[in-house]
């Protein structure tokens, strides 16, 4: 007989009169004492943060708010809770989430690129004309940046509010926070770009210690609420016209249609048998 699959687990364990998070005993450790932000963290990366750091998550989770369901990929939400299902909407709208290139997940590859430029200049990394001649060999070949460009509006008034908040907890000294403000700098130098939410959201995760996976995990649950809000809202009114179509709403533009030779010829009110 083989050997028995062991798949080992570090996320959590059932027993009788209390339950484990990642060793933590949720009745003696965490009950009273953690934050959701902090099971959020222990979920991801398998640590607990300081009160201090589940507060800087809660500011990013508030200001990043934005349930507004005329925007993609909340649109998604609403066709799909409008059959009455809230949670298969809300999954709906995670998956799409899945290599876009916007929505939250995308903190992930912002977080990658803000990585990468540190390392690739070293003690220059802090200087604007660097990061400028930086940014202008990233945005050379055409490629888009994720993180970067605000749509419709001049700023991302999600990243103002969180400039705001993180002055306020004392950590606009950090390091990703600050090659954040130069890369901002630089942008609008090299061509009047400006960064969005994921490229902020991204630097404040790092000072963290979040890893780039770890980011674009941890944002996505956070975010997560605009998604609910529209699932359970869309499922309650279940509307038909995100259903089908009303006809008024349809015009055909392709060819007319054919009738085949075999039909033609057949008889009135009889069928052609050749």
């Amino acid at each position: 007989m083989a050997d028995p699959i062991v798949l080992p687990t570090r996320v959590g364990h059932a027993e009788w009169g209390d339950n484990r998070a990642f060793g933590h005993s949720v009745a003696q450790d965490l009950a009273g004492n953690e934050r959701y932000v902090g099971l959020l963290s222990l979920a991801v990366a398998g640590r607990r943060l300081t009160v201090s750091e589940c507060a800087l998550l809660d500011d990013l989770a508030v200001v990043m708010t934005v349930a507004d369901p005329r925007i993609w990929p909340l649109k998604l939400v609403r066709v799909a809770s409008s059959h009455g299902g809230c949670l298969a909407a809300f999954a709906a709208g995670q998956l799409c989430l899945d290599e876009a290139f916007i929505g939250h997940f995308t903190t992930g590859e912002a977080a990658r690129m803000l990585l990468e430029t540190r390392r690739a200049l070293g003690d220059g990394c802090f200087d604007v004309d660097a990061i400028t001649e930086h940014v202008r060999v990233l945005l050379e070949p055409g490629k888009r940046l994720l993180g970067i460009g605000v749509p419709f509006r001049p700023i991302d008034e999600r990243v103002v509010m969180l400039t705001e908040r993180v002055h306020a907890r004392g950590r606009a000294d950090l390091p990703f926070w600050k090659l954040f403000l130069l890369f901002q700098t630089a942008l609008e130098r090299v061509k009047k770009l400006r960064p969005n939410m994921g490229l902020a959201a991204a630097a404040l995760c790092l000072d963290l210690g979040f890893t780039p996976r770890e980011c674009a995990i941890l944002v996505t649950a956070l975010g997560s609420a605009d998604f609910l809000a529209n699932a359970v809202e869309g499922s309650l009114q279940a509307p038909a016209v995100l259903r089908e179509l009303p006809q008024s709403a349809i015009a055909y533009r392709g060819c007319e249609p054919r009738t085949s030779p075999r039909l033609q010829a057949a008889p009135a009110g009889g069928r052609h048998t050749g």
